[in-house]
């Protein structure tokens, strides 16, 4: 059941009406770009874009010409404007550097605090940075790099934040926070006290699937609608004024379709915005005059308002079964493979917060003995199991009912009551493996760390592992001997041996850019 979350902010005084027509009109796109993580805009037009795979801080001109202005960044997401220079965030460094002209690195904050930052703003005195890990928004000082204030922390609640991916500030110190985990915008005041928020979980104008990039310009909040494929707008009080951007049916169409926009710019002036889309290597330019109709494009496609639904990074297969994670929809389809094709025969699943239903999907693993299906909830911070009914011998069908929720592992819960393994946060599974014991093995991205579990959720204890930079997923051999886990982060898939000493990094040498 979707609860709409009604603004809730103080009033301040209103902003001027602003006469111009709305920023929604396709302009021009930068292709080729190596998955481009953030964005910049001047006035003129020229770009500055962080290239996550490249690890490059790249310039591109008004002509279309391209400079390299910084290499061998690590995991570059964010980027801000900063007189001549400019601001980067390193996810993979835990850190964000500032940059002059030329790419001379200066002065950077957040080393020691930060686990995984991912979006940022600047006001006057302040940096504020997110991180998908603390699920927060740590303040730093820009003059000496001091850690200031904490904003959110994870939860569901007012004020609480899950996997927050961008951060704004308005000219009156609000500060606008994307909280992607929970499908809103949450708002806090230059003291750091919640005084609003706005948005829920859906396809509906004023509705989110996955928010990322925010931009707060005048009277202007703009945010990166990821799952729905869109820019939306907003006034500072959270009330839907306008939208750009279509859902792109097929990769690569271009002229103000979208698929997945993650990052956002708006120039100083306020006539252009810029929006990345990694997926497609791209970086569309949308203005207020000029450029094409995006009304008469508009009037190209159903004006019906659903969910897409894409098929997530994970998938396990057993026998005749194959299930794939549907990210978007909240659920774990099961295939069967008897055919030359593939065909889905049921789904388990859905959006919400209770046994048996997801706030994300991640990492899938069948048990073919029992029949049993795991997923990871890195969100709702559990593993969940499921189980077929029937045997493998019944006719393979259609069944809506084919998987029923057996039990979770709520791995918050657990820590509060002191089941800790000698783990410093509460773990948030992304990837699951099992031995030919039935042990599972869990990948722990909070904490970097491979965790062994008995087969009936008792025993947690950490096994084999250390020093992963941003772990992603996890293999394990059969008799329980080795584990392998792929380290984006780090370029390279570790191997460690759990009987014994030793570890290998395979494919730190062979060029891997981003192992998943």
């Amino acid at each position: 059941m979707l609860t709409l979350l009604l603004p809730t902010l103080l009033v301040a005084a209103a902003a001027p009406q602003d006469e111009r027509p709305p920023l929604r009109r396709p302009f021009a796109q930068v292709d080729d770009l190596a998955e481009p993580g953030g964005v910049a805009l001047d006035d003129d037009g020229a770009l500055l874009v962080t290239l996550r795979l490249a690890g490059e801080l790249v310039r591109v001109a008004p002509d279309g010409a391209r400079s390299v202005v910084a290499r061998d960044l690590a995991g570059p997401e964010d980027v801000e404007r900063d007189g001549d220079g400019c601001w980067v965030v390193e996810r993979f460094a835990g850190r964000v550097q500032r940059l002059g002209p030329d790419g001379a690195r200066g002065a950077s904050v957040g080393a020691g605090v930060l686990l995984a930052p991912h979006g940022l703003a600047l006001d006057a005195e302040r940096v504020y940075v997110t991180d998908l890990l603390r699920h927060s928004v740590e303040v730093f000082a820009r003059a000496d790099g001091a850690h200031l204030a904490t904003l959110g922390g994870h939860g569901h609640g007012p004020g609480e934040l899950i996997e927050p991916r961008d951060v704004a500030v308005s000219a009156d110190g609000r500060v606008y926070v994307s909280d992607a985990g929970n499908a809103r915008v949450e708002v806090f005041d230059a003291a750091g006290r919640r005084v609003g928020g706005f948005g829920d979980w859906g396809p509906y104008p004023g509705l989110f699937m996955e928010p990322e990039g925010l931009v707060v310009r005048g009277a202007d909040v703009f945010v990166c609608d990821a799952g729905n494929h869109r820019v939306q707008v907003f006034d500072l009080d959270g009330k839907a004024r306008d939208q750009f951007g279509l859902h792109a049916l097929a990769p690569r169409e271009g002229a103000g379709k979208l698929h997945y926009p993650r990052a956002l710019a708006v120039s100083p002036d306020g006539e252009r915005a810029a929006v990345t889309e990694p997926l497609v290597d791209r970086v569309q330019v949308f203005a207020r005059r000029g450029g094409e109709d995006e009304d008469a494009l508009r009037k190209q496609v159903s004006g019906l308002a659903r969910p897409s639904a894409h098929f997530g990074r994970a998938l396990a297969a057993a026998g005749p079964y194959l299930v794939i994670p549907e990210p978007e929809s909240h659920t774990i389809l099961l295939h069967e493979t008897s055919l030359d094709e593939p065909r889905r025969i049921s789904r388990v699943g859905g959006l919400g917060r209770k046994p048996g239903l997801f706030a994300s999907v991640a990492g899938v693993e069948l048990d073919r003995a029992d029949r049993s299906l795991y997923v990871c909830d890195p969100v709702l911070r559990r593993l969940s199991q499921f189980r077929f009914s029937g045997s493998e011998q019944d006719e393979v069908a259609f069944d809506p009912f084919l998987g029923r929720f057996v039990k979770c592992c709520d791995f918050e819960r657990a820590f509060a009551l002191g089941e800790r393994a000698g783990l410093v946060a509460v773990p948030e599974p992304v990837a699951v493996a099992r031995d030919a014991a039935g042990r599972l093995y869990l990948l722990d991205r909070r904490n970097r760390a491979v965790l062994r579990l008995a087969r009936d959720f008792t025993h947690l204890e950490r096994v084999g592992g250390e020093g992963f930079v941003a772990p992603a997923d996890l293999a394990v051999d059969r008799a329980a001997r080795r584990v392998a886990v792929s380290d984006p982060g780090a370029r390279c898939v570790r191997v460690t041996r759990l009987d014994e000493p030793g570890e290998l990094a395979l494919g730190a040498d062979e060029g891997l850019v981003e192992p998943w």
